[in-house]
């Protein structure tokens, strides 16, 4: 399992906001296993991705994520991403395990995959 950890200084926590709640296409792409996130330190935000493969997120980022990432643009300072493979329980443990802070989750930022 691929697990993607996005952490942002964000700049306009409410247009963050309002852009990561527009991730929730993501349930219908092949390969997603789901995405959690919050707010960790002020002004930080982490969100992370879980994906079945490498190949399944080579597919996405060629795909639909720019769109989506588009409603974020001009809402952060600075991004700093992660790949690395994981264990399949993090999709529903602490994030705190990958993002080593505690993370207060947003609940609208969770995208659960399709069933």
């Amino acid at each position: 399992m691929l697990i993607k950890w996005v952490r942002c200084r964000v700049t306009d926590p409410a247009a963050f906001d309002r852009g990561q709640r527009g991730w929730g296409a993501l349930a219908d792409v092949p390969g997603f296993l789901g995405q959690r996130g919050g707010w960790g330190e002020p002004g930080i935000a982490h969100v992370v991705a879980f994906w079945r493969s490498a190949a399944d997120h080579a597919a996405f980022l060629a795909g639909p994520h720019d769109a989506l990432a588009a409603a974020q643009q001009g809402s952060y300072a600075d991004i700093d991403v992660r790949l690395f493979e994981g264990d399949p329980a993090l999709v529903a443990g602490d994030l705190r395990r990958v993002v080593g802070e505690v993370v207060a989750l947003e609940p609208s930022w969770t995208v659960p995959p399709a069933v």
